[in-house]
């Protein structure tokens, strides 16, 4: 296998992981019991699936949203802070205009499409239970 495809394969495995914990831990909390009936078993599953679903996609639109610099204010003034309090912490005289065309011409982060598309799946799921809650 490519090491690049072998690479996006973990990313996705990870994802998956980690929204499928988010479930374990949401059925945990409201496990599904015998005494259920039909319809409170979906709500159930839809809750657990909805979750995760949509922290993963927060997640990911807060990574593309800081890809347009929307947090470069708060980076710059904690930065400023930092180098305020402690010595030898680097340059003092950077200003917000040299940092703003510093981190553009660094670029956004790249490859966090994946937890959008997971974040999709598992809320696309919990929308396939709460139909089901409903015509049920």
């Amino acid at each position: 296998m490519r090491p690049e495809k072998r690479a996006k394969l973990i990313k996705y495995a990870l994802a998956v992981a980690f929204a499928a914990a988010g479930v374990v831990m949401m059925l945990v909390r409201t496990p599904i019991t015998a005494e259920m009936s039909a319809t409170e078993r979906w709500r159930v599953l839809s809750d657990a699936f909805f979750v995760p679903g949509v922290l993963m996609l927060s997640a990911g639109a807060l990574v593309w949203v800081s890809n347009f610099g929307v947090f470069n204010g708060i980076s710059y003034a904690f930065r400023y802070v930092v180098r305020m309090f402690l010595p030898h912490s680097g340059k003092r005289d950077e200003s917000y205009g040299d940092y703003v065309r510093a981190r553009a011409e660094r670029g956004g982060i790249k490859g966090y499409g994946f937890i959008l598309i997971v974040g999709a799946v598992f809320f696309g799921v919990s929308l396939v239970f709460l139909a089901l809650f409903y015509f049920n």
